[in-house]
């Protein structure tokens, strides 16, 4: 039993002293509060590839918040590059600059082309030479405030921490081979990353052939969309969904045939057809006649006009063959009484 608490007492002592010694090696960063500014200097000649950390920041929040600095950034390194640096959110599990990275430069340095094209995206030489970022980080955990920078000189800088509401508008994306066609919330903020898709995009396809038709009871009813045939996902009339029996689809673009058979289950008068893709839609109408496209019966009427006897001309007959016999017999007495 002595031996057993000598050797749980030689590990606690071991962790105890392993805990200790780690403790004094680990670096104890300031921590950044909540609407308050901390002083950082980026040592000059700097990497991008080792960025160096500053301070920590725990939010007690989840949400957006931007990062600034009070001082503009000026380099006056004569490179032929233009000459820059970093700031971002190192999470502390994974070693590596995941939030909010900006690349930022002396926006002096670039040419009046770069100038322009920067302009375009709201940027000028104050916002692009004052360092400012924001990043979405989880209540609770820990972020470090990461940086470095290619300057000749240090560059010292009052960093503050603030919650970030967006300024949103709403753009449109179409044909973009990095991002889903639709409708995006954007922040206006250009120093804020915060994108989203809102609502995929839906071309609204057209009925080039047969729409707006009118169909008699036992025919079938097809048009054409010009939308890929591949792409068809459903066929809707009056909102209810088809079964793959109620119709055909061939290609060209897309030939849809709704059946006879189909269509005499529906009520006469009008309807609405919609095609549904995945990524738009089509709709057209289509009305019913109530009079069914079949052959008339022969008329009672046209029968009377070929007969050639009517009722009428039936009773005339037999009345004369009635008086032909009265007649006959009126002379056969006569004829014995005489004798």
């Amino acid at each position: 039993m002595k031996k057993v608490l000598s050797v749980v007492l030689s590990v606690l002592m071991l962790c105890t002293c392993l805990i200790i010694t780690a403790s004094a090696f680990a670096k104890d960063y300031p921590e950044l509060k909540l609407g308050e500014t901390l002083t950082i200097t980026m040592a000059k000649n700097g990497s991008d590839d080792e960025p160096e950390k500053f301070a920590k920041f725990i939010p007690a929040e989840e949400g957006w918040y931007v990062f600034a600095a009070d001082t503009e950034y000026k380099n006056t390194t004569t490179q032929d590059t233009v000459p820059g640096g970093t700031l971002a959110i190192d999470e502390a599990d994974e070693g590596e600059l995941t939030q909010g990275m900006m690349f930022f430069f002396d926006f002096d340095s670039l040419s009046d082309e770069e100038k322009e094209s920067y302009k375009e995206m709201g940027m000028n030489n104050e916002t692009v030479s004052t360092p400012k970022f924001t990043a979405y980080l989880q209540a609770g955990s820990t972020y470090y405030l990461t940086g470095s920078q290619d300057g000749d000189e240090d560059y010292t800088t009052g960093i503050t921490v603030e919650k970030h509401e967006h300024t949103l508008k709403q753009f449109e994306r179409k044909n973009d081979e990095e991002f889903a066609d639709g409708m995006y919330e954007q922040c206006e903020d250009w120093f804020c990353s915060y994108e989203e898709l809102v609502e995929p995009y839906t071309y609204e396809y057209k009925v080039t052939e047969g729409a707006n038709q009118t169909i008699k009871r036992g025919e079938d009813l097809t048009f054409t969309v010009d939308a890929p045939y591949e792409k068809l996902q459903s066929v809707y009339v009056d909102e209810d969904n088809l079964s793959s029996t109620d119709y055909t689809v061939e290609e060209g673009s897309t030939i849809i045939t709704l059946s006879a058979e189909y269509l005499d289950t529906l009520s006469a008068g009008k309807h609405t057809v919609e095609l549904e893709y995945t990524d738009g839609k089509a709709k057209t109408e289509f009305t019913i006649d109530e009079e069914k496209d079949i052959a008339t019966a022969p008329s009672t009427t046209s029968k009377s006009k070929t007969s050639p006897k009517t009722g009428a001309q039936n009773t005339a007959v037999y009345v004369l063959a009635i008086g032909a016999g009265i007649m006959m017999i009126t002379v056969f007495r006569r004829k014995r009484v005489t004798e």
